[in-house]
């Protein structure tokens, strides 16, 4: 590899991190070509060549309403923060999740389906299915996690 190109490789990877780092996330889609493929899995479920991906687009317009939409709904940095936005907007997390959920489900930009990343999604689904139950259940509720983090956070 040449010098030139390096230095061009290294620059564009800075400005990408600083993108991220700096919480320009609008900006962030700028990075990739118009129509590409972004996919963001789990380190677990790549481990066990399982598709199923926590964030999928097929184009810049899908990254660029994902980042709308998570803004909107308050998804990044603490999860509690769905609790104050749900607050904000005087409706449920319920609420504001189908909201983004609505929101997505009309954008024009759909993956094409993929019977075989389906099957794969299908049997990782059915493999966690034949997993033991522990027995322990559930000792918490969702309302007193939140509460007792939004009691720290704003401390």
């Amino acid at each position: 590899m040449n010098i030139e190109l390096k230095l061009k490789v290294e620059d564009l990877n800075a400005r990408y991190a600083q993108a991220i780092d700096d919480d320009k996330l609008e900006a962030w889609p700028d990075f990739f070509i118009e129509q590409g493929r972004y996919r963001v899995t789990t380190a677990e479920n790549f481990e066990r060549g399982l598709p199923l991906g926590m964030i999928y687009a097929t184009s810049r317009a899908m990254l660029r309403m994902g980042i709308t939409t998570a803004r909107d709904v308050g998804a990044f940095g603490d999860d509690l923060l769905h609790a104050r936005r749900a607050a904000e907007l005087g409706v449920t997390e319920a609420e504001l999740i189908r909201q983004a959920i609505n929101a997505l489900a009309q954008t024009p930009q759909h993956p094409p389906f993929d019977p075989e990343a389906w099957n794969a999604v299908v049997e990782s689904m059915d493999e966690r299915a034949r997993l033991p139950a522990t027995g322990e259940g559930r000792t918490w509720r969702r309302e007193d996690l939140y509460a007792e983090r939004l009691g720290r956070l704003l401390r």
